[in-house]
């Protein structure tokens, strides 16, 4: 549908999503993969699906500003030490009208600190774009024309997050019941340094 011209992929592992991207490419359209782990980047070079059509399996671990600024389509989900540079990277260079998708974005239901964080990046960046509710939660994304690849304003950004956690949190009951536990903690703290222990 997005007939993109480039098309990048981190986190290629044993090539699954690889496969299905690579099925419906034409012949003048090209498939770069990246992949962190050495074990699975000596696996997969040794397959004849790298190599022809236009596929082709990158030596580096995780795509540089030149692969970034060249890809009409990124997806990304390299392994979680390169997966927020590589999101920084893309928005910083990717060109105008480039589509991202990122893998493990949070899903609110599900309490991992590595999606949220994921989440929280790409909402600090400001990137336009829809959240996905599967499990493990996604992130369709695009560059929009002119953008600078800067955040606007990330203080914006995160006073945004922070008043949906507010609404979030008031919703519930554990606002009003906590509120006589953190009297006594913060009690408690007074007497321990009146008492040095």
């Amino acid at each position: 549908m997005l007939r993109p011209r480039h098309v990048v992929e981190t986190g290629t592992g044993q090539g699954f999503v690889t496969r299905r991207v690579a099925a419906r490419l034409h012949a003048e359209q090209r498939l770069a993969c990246y992949e962190s782990s050495a074990e699975w980047r000596a696996a997969l070079s040794s397959l004849e699906f790298f190599g022809r059509d236009g596929r082709s399996l990158a030596p580096g671990e995780s795509p540089d500003e030149g692969a970034f600024a060249s890809a009409d389509l990124c997806l990304l989900d390299s392994d979680f030490a390169y997966r927020l540079p590589e999101i920084q990277r893309w928005w910083r260079c990717a060109p105008s009208g480039a589509v991202l998708f990122v893998h493990d974005a949070g899903n609110p239901h599900v309490d991992e600190p590595e999606f949220a964080l994921t989440r929280a990046t790409i909402e600090e960046l400001g990137i336009p774009g829809f959240f996905l509710a599967n499990p493990r939660g996604g992130f369709v994304g695009h560059k929009p024309r002119g953008a600078a690849g800067v955040p606007s304003s990330s203080i914006a950004n995160r006073l945004v997050t922070v008043e949906e956690e507010l609404r979030t949190l008031k919703a519930t009951k554990t606002l009003r019941y906590s509120a006589l536990a953190r009297r006594g903690y913060a009690t408690l703290r007074r007497w321990r340094r009146w008492r040095g222990t």
